[in-house]
């Protein structure tokens, strides 16, 4: 009787493996790495806010156009006696500088839209308010004292923030301050 033959299997050079500790030459470990380190570069670029772009949307859900403008984010309340003096002054300066700077404003007490279009049109406010308070996509927190304003230049970037009832006057002094003096890479004071 003669002996049974075994049987050589030639696998797939994708099956094979060649030892515990080298599997350089796997085209399967090839793909998987490749596969890993793409996504690691989807997370890390997800990360990066500083290249995403701010594009406010008022209380109807309509973009506000800002490319190029300098952004003021005034925060308000009902409540606030300085916010309520400083609201005609805002207007004013929203609509001499329209095409320059774009004024949006934030409801301190984050209140349903309804609420907020409400007060806002009780107070008087001209220019279009926020749903939601966007002070985190710049690092910054939410203020504490009231009435604030955060001045944002027109390449988007966080330049300072401005305490107190403001004038036409303080703010045009505040935006040349920021030209003069542009923060493209400047770091959220704590």
């Amino acid at each position: 009787m003669s002996k049974p033959r075994s049987i050589k299997i030639k696998w797939p050079i994708a099956w094979r493996y060649k030892s515990k500790r080298s599997t350089s030459g796997n085209p399967l470990n090839f793909w998987l790495r490749l596969i890993w380190l793409w996504l690691i570069v989807v997370v890390l670029n997800s990360c990066d806010t500083s290249q995403q772009t701010f594009e406010p949307i008022d209380l109807n859900g309509k973009k506000i156009e800002t490319q190029g403008q300098l952004l003021l984010i005034n925060y308000w309340a009902e409540w606030c006696a300085p916010c309520r003096e400083e609201i005609p002054e805002l207007n004013r300066f929203a609509s001499e500088q329209q095409g320059k700077v774009v004024v949006v404003g934030v409801n301190y007490d984050q209140l349903p839209p309804l609420q907020v279009q409400a007060q806002a049109e009780k107070l008087g406010i001209a220019f279009a308010s926020l749903p939601q308070d966007p002070a985190a996509h710049w690092g910054q927190t939410r203020p504490q004292v009231l009435p604030s304003t955060l001045l944002i230049n027109a390449s988007g970037h966080w330049q300072t923030t401005l305490i107190g009832p403001q004038t036409k006057q303080s703010l045009q002094a505040a935006i040349k301050a920021a030209n003069r003096h542009p923060a493209a890479d400047k770091t959220p004071e704590a």
